[in-house]
């Protein structure tokens, strides 16, 4: 018998982060050190990194360094988010305004179009509500309403508990910076798209949820590694190959004499075609 198995295992390569010295007006310390937010740094005189007697705050209060949300009117909750590994419920009635499950992470990619999808209370059966998610895709500590904002749908007549929902598809644009963010949900009451939240909302009906994204903006790619089982005979390239996602690969097979190609395994799915196995 001859056999040949087939290993597979993903691997995420990222581009190398990139690491700026914290100057006066700018907002962050991008790359591994981005953990000096702008206002961080007090002094008697203001944040310039020139003025005297300077203290330094440590840590942040949700939900720093973006701004805060709210709705003076009354709180009509968000009661489920369900994007791309995220999917989270809360009560449809009470709560914050401004809710912090920043502990709730997601993972994106440059280039994912993924579906957003969004339930909530909207107190009562003749009342619309208009959500709207922000997501910090320059992670410079604020939400571009240009850039940032993705309106999902109009949500009417619904308990939040009985399933209604809105949803829309997000883009992850090629501008992305990979590392962590802030996306921030948003539902308030108005009958038209234009009456949705800001993302530093202040006043009517409505509330706000705000969840991590992990964001890769590199290439995803796969190890595809060969070997011979029992009997003999011989498999090239014998090497382990990298193969981008959505690519293919292939491998020729020879049974040595008296010997035949039994069956070929493993774990990322391909074809065998004659004594050609193509990897996909």
């Amino acid at each position: 018998m001859y056999r040949r198995n087939r290993y597979c295992r993903r691997r995420w390569q990222q581009r190398g982060t990139e690491q700026r010295r914290l100057d006066p007006g700018q907002r962050f310390l991008h790359g591994h050190g981005r953990t000096i937010p702008a206002g961080a740094l007090q002094t008697d005189l203001g944040n310039s990194a020139f003025d005297g007697n300077a203290s330094l705050k440590v840590g942040f209060t949700f939900p720093e360094p973006y701004c805060p949300v709210n709705f003076s009117s009354a709180v009509e909750p968000i009661t489920r988010v369900l994007f791309d590994g995220i999917d989270n419920s809360s009560p449809a009635t009470g709560g914050p305004a401004h809710q912090d499950f920043t502990s709730v992470m997601g993972t994106v990619a440059v280039g994912d179009t993924l579906a957003m999808r969004v339930e909530g209370n909207t107190a009562g059966s003749s009342y619309t509500t208009q959500i709207k998610v922000y997501i910090d895709w320059g992670q410079d500590g604020s939400f571009n309403e240009a850039i940032d904002a993705h309106y999902i749908g109009a949500l009417t007549n619904s308990t939040g508990a009985d399933g209604k929902f809105v949803t829309a598809d997000i883009t992850v644009p090629p501008t992305a910076l990979g590392g962590t963010t802030r996306m921030r949900v948003t539902k308030k009451y108005g009958s038209a798209a234009s009456s949705a939240a800001t993302p530093c909302n202040t006043g009517g009906y409505g509330q706000a949820e705000d969840y991590t994204l992990t964001v890769s903006n590199g290439v995803v790619t796969h190890t595809v590694t060969p070997s011979v089982g029992t009997g003999d005979g011989t498999i090239s390239p014998a090497t382990a190959q990298t193969v981008n996602d959505g690519a293919t690969t292939s491998f020729t097979l020879a049974a040595d004499a008296g010997f035949h190609i039994d069956t070929v395994g493993g774990t990322c799915g391909g074809s065998l075609a004659g004594n050609v196995f193509t990897h996909r």
